[in-house]
This record gives structure tokens, sequence and C-alpha cells, in this order.
């Protein structure tokens, strides 16, 4: 499913040495007799240089964050012409959207796309699963893998309790790729790292902090447990919010965030990416969306604010910066 071939073809090298990603293809490309083609940061803070490059690396397998991907796909010309060798595209560090899997699979064929996840805690990832139209038409969320097979994952409710298949809970990861812990932070450590014993075996465990379920043994992500708020007495799972967001069939991306007062929960603002340049003025735009939404959830979860963006802008791991968009607000 996951397999790197062995032959001397290119794999990417973009994603930032501070992200664990990037142990993907120096570890397996170098691994595996491939030679590693930098995408450096000069590179994709400049689309000329950027698509000049790509056009002439003859990368075969693309590694990167879904937000990247996204950057690249604004450009009509991010296709099979200019990488005629792609082969393999693995994801991970984000949500990947069905949007975004179809307009790969569009513009590239007859590609394998690889979805995978794991927190640094964990040594990079735990699970994978690679993706088909087939497959994705069937499912309403996009699925992030099944259980690689050196670790364990389970799902528990806030006592701590493990939950039936299908049901949502945090997500546990046990196995000899656990982390220790945190480096001089004991008192953190001890709140999220833990031993257990599996399959008669003592092994280390981490709670993750990252919500989700299993059925069939795919595993589905649904957020983080701190990007749940209570607003006005409702409890919000933002992650909820986002991905009805991405039902409305303008819309490329989106991400959700809480404004805070005085430490506490003042309205929700959201930011989204078209799939296709709009004349219309920006609060025209919102109002729609608003419209769209109330379609799928309570009105209570409607975003206060809905800016318009033609891209995220990204962080040094290649993440949706959060942060400065929450800056656009101040």
């Amino acid at each position: 499913m996951c397999d790197v071939s062995t032959d001397d073809s290119i794999i990417m090298n973009q994603v930032s040495y501070s992200f664990d990603v990037s142990v993907i293809p120096v570890y397996i490309g170098l691994s595996t007799g491939k030679t590693l083609y930098v995408i450096d940061k000069d590179m994709t803070s400049d689309f000329k240089d950027l698509f000049e490059n790509l056009s002439k690396s003859n990368i075969a397998i693309w590694v990167t964050t879904p937000a990247f991907a996204e950057m690249c796909i604004i450009d009509k010309s991010f296709n099979r012409n200019v990488m005629p060798k792609m082969e393999k595209m693995i994801f991970a560090g984000e949500v990947l959207t069905h949007k975004l899997m179809y307009e790969l699979y569009d513009r590239f064929g007859d590609i394998s796309i690889i979805n995978g996840y794991g927190p640094t805690e964990a040594t990079v990832l735990v699970t994978a699963v690679e993706l088909t139209r087939g497959l994705c038409d069937k499912l309403k969320k996009i699925p992030i893998g099944y259980a690689m097979d050196n670790c364990k994952i389970y799902f528990v409710d806030e006592s701590g309790k493990k939950v039936k298949e299908g049901e949502k809970g945090e997500l546990i990861i046990c196995g000899d790729s656990v982390s220790t812990g945190y480096y001089n932070n004991p008192e953190m450590t001890k709140k999220v790292f833990f031993e257990t014993y599996i399959d008669g075996k003592l092994k280390r465990g981490y709670k993750t902090g990252d919500l989700g379920y299993i059925e069939n043994g795919l595993i589905f992500y649904c957020g983080r447990k701190d990007f749940q708020i209570k607003l006005n007495g409702y409890r919000i799972e933002l992650a909820d919010i986002e991905n009805n967001l991405r039902r409305i069939n303008f819309i490329e991306n989106c991400v959700a965030l809480p404004i805070f007062k005085d430490e506490k929960p003042l309205y929700i603002a959201a930011f989204v990416t078209l799939n296709k340049p709009s004349e219309e003025k920006e609060f025209k735009i919102a109002m729609r969306i608003k419209g769209e939404l109330k379609k799928y959830v309570p009105t209570y979860m409607v975003p206060r604010i809905i800016k318009i963006k033609k891209t995220f802008p990204v962080n040094t791991n290649g993440k949706i910066n959060r942060k400065f968009l929450l800056e656009e607000l101040k």
C-alpha cells in the first residue's frame, strides 16, 4: 500500500527540518536509493522560481502538507505536464480534503495518493492509507489510515474509558515509537505519557489530544480537544464547522477560529479559500456562505465573521498559520 520502490527516482525534500514530516523523504528516500530534490523557502515564496524547479526536478514522490499542495494548485499549470514522472503523493500534518484529492487525480491521472497521521511524540506517522476515488466517494470524511503494525491505537472518553467502534473519543497511541517524554518537562510528560501492557508486553503510551473514531479498521480524525469551545452555553467543535464549510461547493478550504476576550470565547471567525475566482464583493460572498452553512449546522455554529483569502499563510512546517490569521482580526 504505502511501499516506496527501491529505484533511483527523485523524492521531493520540501518540508522544513524543524517539522518531523521531513524525516520521511530523508530516511525513506535515502534508504531506498532515491535522490532528494530540495524545494527551499526562497522557491516557495516565488511562484515563478518554484514552478521552474518543479518542471526540471523529475520528482516522482511528493511529500508535504495539504496546505502546500493547495498553494500549488492555484496555478493551472500544476499538473502532469510540469511533473510527468509523478507516481506517488504522500500527505501528513493537516486535514486532507476530498476537493484537493479529486483535483490532484484530475491533474495527474493515475497516481497513488497516501494520507497519513502521526504526532511528533510518536516519531512521525502511525497511520496511513492509500486513497482511491472509489473509497472516498463512499466516505463523508477522508480517513487518516489504518494503524501501522508497530503500534496500537484506540479511543477513550473523558473518563479514560475505551469507546465503542464508531464513537468519538481521544486518540491514544501505544507502541515502541512513542517517545519517553518531553525534555526537561516532567510535569507535562506525566500528564500525557504513560505505560501500559499491550499483548502482555509493557509499552509506552501517549494521549494525543486529538479527537476521532475508528470504523472497520479505518481511523478518522475529528479535530483537537483544545479546539472545542463553549459559546453562549453551547459546546462547539471547530472541526465540525470546518468540515461543513468544506461541503459548500465553491469553497476550497477553510479555517474556523475562536475569538477571545478576557480569556472567554466571544465569537467564531472563519477564513476560506474559493475553488475559483469571484467578482462578487467579499461581504456578499460571506453572506452566501452563511446561508449555505445554515443548511448543515445550527445558527449558533455559523461564524460571525467570514474572511475570503486567495491562499492561506503557512508556517515553517508547511501548515496553515492560524496565529497569523488571527492577527488580521486585531
